[in-house]
């Protein structure tokens, strides 16, 4: 069961991590005791560090001092991931079994996954047997390069928290049950992401009339265009601190379909590095809506 679960994409390597947690989530009895889980997230050019904790069959993120609560949207959200990045997973990958590696001071098994079609290397996993966590996972580029490498560098099964108020934890800004929508003038999108050409049309006679954003630590803003009668609407999703630190174009590769949230953003484009999409809501001609994507994602003063 668990190397069905060592899949390649970041997603699904954060999926391995926390599946026992999601597990537990939808179950009315907890599955696993109170503990915590330190980890190190590495991706180019950065290096961070969180703490997740279990507690009364909860499961609570701790990312810059704020402590979060992954809610049954989200939990929700995850296990959609999961249903669409195994769907034909066996047929399009190769799992090898390697042996056991001590991680993090612990036993694991180390498994590779392969790509049927090319025979690259696209991720590998360190299964802990016991708990069925994954103590380290790596994702890579088409190229060999890492994309994202996770440590579980503490796992405590009998962690104190007595300096955590649980109560004060609010629902992960990702999937929110009642996401508070905000309006944004122009200047206050262009300081949250700044490499968005807002100048520029999706089709001829569509004017931006709105801005709308929701969440605080993942942003999700939907700019809407109209010429009147129609409108076309375009969401930009990442990370608060990710939005700003795209370098350009170069950085995302177009996609005919990205599925965020039962959303399906057609067509789309992510960059691999900081794992920001841009993407249409609307149905939109590909061709013209991959132009617009290829041109509006630098803006003219960053050039």
């Amino acid at each position: 069961m668990l190397r069905r679960f060592c899949v390649f994409p970041i997603v699904v390597v954060l999926l391995i991590t926390f599946l026992p947690f999601i597990q537990a989530n939808e179950l009315s009895e907890p599955i696993l005791p109170d503990m915590a889980l330190y980890t190190m997230v590495e991706t180019p050019g950065e290096v961070r560090q969180h703490w997740t904790y279990y507690k009364d069959g909860k499961t609570y993120i701790s990312i810059d001092d704020e402590l979060w609560l992954l809610d049954q949207d989200t939990i929700g959200f995850f296990v959609d991931e999961l249903s669409e990045h195994l769907d034909g997973f066996e047929s399009k990958y190769d799992v090898r079994e390697v042996g056991p590696t001590v991680v993090s001071n612990r036993e694991t098994t180390h498994y590779q996954i392969f790509s049927q079609e090319t025979g690259l290397l696209v991720g590998e996993s360190w299964i802990e047997p016991d708990a069925g966590i994954a103590i380290q996972s790596i994702s890579y580029d088409p190229e060999g390069n890492i994309l994202e490498k996770r440590v579980v560098l503490e796992m405590d099964f009998f962690p104190d928290f007595s300096h955590l108020d649980f109560s004060r934890a609010e629902p992960f800004p990702f999937l929110s049950t009642a996401p508070r929508f905000t309006s944004l003038t122009k200047e206050e999108f262009e300081k949250l992401v700044p490499w968005y050409d807002l100048s520029q049309q999706p089709l001829d006679g569509f004017d931006l009339v709105d801005i709308t954003s929701k969440g605080y630590h993942i942003l999700d803003v939907t700019l809407t265009y109209s010429d009147g009668e129609e409108s076309i609407r375009v969401k930009v999703l990442g990370t608060r601190d990710k939005l700003a630190e795209i370098r350009g174009p170069s950085e995302f590769s177009l996609l005919t379909r990205i599925t965020w949230n039962g959303t399906a953003l057609e067509p789309g484009t992510r960059s691999l590095r900081t794992e920001v999409m841009v993407g249409f809501m609307d149905p939109i001609s590909r061709s013209d809506g991959s132009i617009f994507l290829n041109s509006v994602v630098l803006h003219p003063a960053a050039r």
